[in-house]
């Protein structure tokens, strides 16, 4: 009886191993054939005009030749288009970065201010959230006694860094 069992077992294991190959090998080649219509699917169609037909040419070179210019004008296409994506994300980043730092104030510094009244004026006129926090910037860069007077248009919430090197220049 421990014989049969064991044979029953061993053939129930066989069996689901080969179903469980088969079903693997269905699902690998059901997502290999949506890669290839997603390819086919962002690739140009090919106009009715440009079909050749085997009767048309009779050399096979040539029918090969055309083949062959066809597949590289659709990769071709699918090459312009991917550079053309590539475009217009540059611009959008590009229309991002001018909306960030499109709003610029006009702030006058009078002369003989020293670094915590300029951090005063640059908070009051909006070009900095905190001026405590721009004054502890520039400490830390040691450049207190390097910041001028002058009239500047300044980003408004711009990185210190880049406020800072408009005051010292």
């Amino acid at each position: 009886m421990k014989k049969v069992k064991v044979t029953f077992w061993i053939i129930g294991f066989g069996c689901g191993i080969v179903v469980t190959g088969i079903i693997g090998a269905l699902l690998t080649l059901n997502v290999q054939q949506k890669e290839k219509d997603e390819v086919y699917a962002e690739s140009p169609k090919l106009e009715e005009s440009t079909i050749i037909s085997p009767e048309s040419i009779s050399d096979e070179s040539k029918q090969h030749n055309l083949v062959e210019d066809e597949q590289k004008k659709v990769e071709n296409s699918a090459i312009e288009t991917n550079e053309n994506q590539k475009q217009n994300n540059e611009n959008q980043e590009q229309n991002n970065v001018d909306e960030q730092v499109k709003v610029i104030q006009n702030v006058i510094i009078p002369s003989k201010l020293n670094a915590s009244e300029i951090c005063e004026i640059l908070e009051k006129n909006g070009v900095v959230k905190d001026g405590d926090d721009f004054l502890k910037y520039v400490k830390e860069q040691k450049k207190q006694t390097y910041l001028k007077s002058g009239e500047y248009n300044l980003p408004v919430e711009a990185s210190y860094d880049i406020i800072l090197n408009k005051l010292i220049s």
